[in-house]
């Protein structure tokens, strides 16, 4: 007997999709038995599986989010040291010197928008990301389903070291 059976496994990995975004809207309101009837399928399918199947499908989407996620903040690092580089070499050759006036007041406004943004930005993360926040967060994960939470875990660890 195959542990795995691939419609199975497709099914289980369009439930962690769906379950990401059960909060969007997916259809028009028309079409809500239909939605209903698609998430109940998908969560009977995923609760039928063994615990071996729940932590490969927690594995595999913890891979995913994490290599997404890594390629995407390098991605971000890339364009900040861009930007970095060349505001440095304005200021070497002068550029930033022969600014108007008005222009001055926009490039203050400018900052001051992008410097608040930052900021809000940042908290929110200090937020979200507080140690007793997160050790919370896990031991509720761990609780409501240990294997997918176990196997997400490991599928981060694989997806940061790779």
């Amino acid at each position: 007997m195959k542990l795995f059976n691939s419609f199975r496994w497709l099914q289980c990995l369009s439930l962690l999709f769906f379950l990401g975004i059960s909060s969007f809207p997916l259809t028009n309101a028309a079409n809500k038995d239909d939605d209903a009837t698609v998430m109940d399928s998908l969560k009977k399918t995923y609760e039928e599986l063994p615990d071996a199947g729940k932590f490969a499908t927690g594995a595999v989407a913890g891979f995913g989010v994490t290599r997404f996620t890594v390629n995407k903040v390098v991605t971000v690092v890339k364009l900040a040291g861009a930007a970095f580089i060349g505001s440095e070499a304005l200021k070497a050759s002068g550029a930033l010197e022969r600014v108007s006036e008005e222009n001055m007041d926009m490039a203050q406004q400018v900052k001051a928008t992008v410097v608040n943004n930052l900021d809000k930005y940042r908290e929110g993360v200090r937020k979200q990301l507080h140690p007793e926040s997160l050790r919370q967060h896990f031991q509720d994960a761990l609780d409501k389903d240990r294997m997918a939470t176990l196997g997400f875990a490991s599928g981060c660890f694989v997806g940061c070291v790779l």
